[in-house]
């Protein structure tokens, strides 16, 4: 039971890595298809342009920082599913739904408050009035309306 679970928990966190790298970020944040939106990964690129920014006197910011501080709220909404079925599902059937759910699912909403984009074309969230500012909309409902419905799968 106990190596079920670590095995589970160390294919989250490299499944939600991989499918969040492959099109999860350019979904969430209209940077196009694969692998887009991350603007500069070569380290020397970073550095120099982080450091003409300091001189300058603007933020330090690395575009691809973005998507390491985003990929950890990507596994944690997948691991609020993996704690609502623990024992409860197949390791590959959770697998599998952690690759749609870290892909498609989660990209999708966190791109209607973080990325800004409209609800399926119709409203803007930011324009009713919703901010998320720390994650509780986007991780913690994405994750407890996903972990219901594989809870619910699961008991089926």
């Amino acid at each position: 039971a106990v190596t079920n679970l670590s095995a589970k928990n160390v294919a989250l966190f490299a499944i939600s890595c991989l499918m969040y790298l492959i099109c999860g970020y350019a979904i969430m944040y209209g940077g196009g298809y694969f692998l887009q939106g991350i603007e500069a990964v070569d380290v020397a690129e970073v550095l120099a342009t982080s450091a003409e920014n300091g001189f300058d006197g603007d933020s330090v910011y690395s575009g691809a920082s973005d998507f390491f501080f985003q990929v950890v709220f990507v596994a944690t909404a997948m691991s609020i599913v993996s704690g609502a079925v623990a024992e409860r599902m197949k390791l590959w059937a959770f697998l599998a739904f952690a690759v749609v759910m870290t892909a498609i699912i989660y990209p999708m909403e966190g791109s209607w408050t973080w990325g800004g984009n409209d609800v399926f074309g119709m409203f803007n969230l930011g324009d009713a009035g919703f901010s998320d500012f720390a994650g509780s909309g986007i991780v913690h409902m994405a994750g407890a309306a996903a972990a219901l419905a594989a809870a619910k799968a699961a008991a089926a």
